[in-house]
């Protein structure tokens, strides 16, 4: 046990030395085999150790009896003990969501106040196989068969996720620890649970080494993605450019490098949009690179929080639609001059200004600001195609005024 901890420890780099490691203990025997395979560790490397428990409540005398035998576990260790205890009634619904952002958030609180440099949870090779088969189940992809991971980026390590259950079970009893049972890890209402249940299933039916296959899926799947997430960080600051809070990119840019890289370049610019990547559906991912890959034409759709739109070769993803410019008006010799963004039926020299915005490929959402002057209907002046047949015959104070519109704060 302590050499496979060991392996997977260096392997991901887990544990600098001297480090303030938090090790998060329910009571479960995952945990407590955790602590002990830490402590054992622990002088060798100067890590100073701290047990952090948080009490949901949610099974009452039990769940307070979980945390005093934490507390007993850390003190015969000598180490020291947070218990947090939640608050409010139990959730009706989604226990193990909650459950799961509750933990999240009191590990981040004791990391930042402790301080801690990592926590360590004790996640086991069955709940890599079981969170695996989960998301296959789900339809997830690559990134979501990689499971649960080594490291993440809040310092969350997981050393037990190389060693199955089975394993744990055999520790304890050699070394005569107890552990606490608890009762809901029977409940087949919960989902893992009833993964749990199934397994065994597959085992004799499909292959006796179904777990640890779907553990080597999930490892496979973590450095395909690594290697993904660093082509896709190259490409995206050559494909999408910053403009007006959105990101924009040339269709046949996006889509060059293949369809697996598009989807993963989309996905990431919607994160970078909605502030994570969390609960981005496949689907929306899915529906806009359909949309850029359409020969031509425009289109536009809404998303949960992104509007993706196509339009003259561009695709453009943002938190919400484009916002028009503020008119001001300029007052000169010739009467009044408006700066605004173009509308439909502006004219400039006798002809439709959209035709020549179409011919020069600038998209919708650019039209929506493209700065112009005009008198009524008629343009005098456009941002980058400059003074019209009508604002060049009109008088120079005018004209002069016109010249330096583009300086003109609107």
């Amino acid at each position: 046990m302590l050499k496979a901890v060991a392996g997977i420890l260096k392997r991901y780099h887990m544990l600098p030395g001297g480090a303030r490691v938090g090790v998060a203990v329910s009571g479960g025997a995952d945990s407590v085999c955790l602590l002990d395979v830490l402590a054992a560790l622990a002088p060798a490397h100067g890590w100073a150790l701290t047990v952090l428990h948080l009490n949901h409540g949610w099974r009452g005398d039990s769940s307070d009896g979980d945390a005093r035998f934490v507390e007993q576990l850390a003190a015969r260790y000598g180490f020291r003990c947070v218990v947090e205890r939640m608050e409010g009634a139990v959730p009706e619904s989604n226990l193990e969501a909650r459950g799961r952002e509750a933990r999240r958030r009191f590990f981040a609180a004791q990391m930042a106040a402790l301080p801690l440099d990592r926590v360590a949870t004790g996640h086991t090779l069955d709940d890599q196989a079981e969170t695996v088969l989960f998301r296959a189940l789900r339809g997830a992809g690559p990134g979501g068969l990689a499971g649960i991971l080594p490291v993440t980026a809040e310092g969350i390590v997981r050393p037990l996720l190389e060693v199955d259950r089975a394993a744990v079970g055999e520790y304890l009893r050699e070394r005569g620890l107890e552990w606490r049972e608890d009762a809901t890890n029977a409940d087949v209402r919960f989902r893992r649970n009833a993964l749990r249940a199934v397994l065994p299933e597959l085992s004799r039916l499909v292959n006796p080494e179904a777990r640890r296959a779907l553990a080597r899926l999930a490892d496979i799947a973590l450095e395909e993605e690594a290697y993904w997430a660093r082509l896709t960080g190259e490409a995206e600051g050559r494909v999408w450019r910053e403009e007006d809070g959105a990101l924009v990119a040339r269709v046949e840019e996006l889509m060059g490098g293949g369809r697996a890289l598009a989807r993963r370049l989309v996905r990431r610019a919607m994160g970078r949009l909605r502030g994570g990547l969390r609960a981005i559906d496949h689907d929306h991912v899915e529906r806009v690179l359909a949309m850029a890959e359409r020969e031509r034409g425009e289109g536009r759709m809404d998303l949960p929080g992104v509007v993706a739109e196509r339009s003259c070769g561009w695709l453009r993803l943002g938190a919400g639609p484009v916002e028009g410019v503020r008119a001001k008006g300029l007052r000169g010799e010739a009467g009044e001059v408006v700066v605004r963004a173009w509308r439909p039926g502006d004219l400039y020299d006798g002809r439709p200004f959209r035709e020549r915005l179409r011919a020069r490929n600038v998209p919708r959402w650019r039209r929506a600001r493209w700065l112009v002057a005009a008198r009524g209907g008629e343009l005098l002046w456009a941002d980058g195609f400059g003074l019209s047949g009508a604002g060049r015959s009109l008088p120079d104070g005018i004209r002069k005024l016109l010249s330096e519109i583009a300086d003109v704060s609107i």
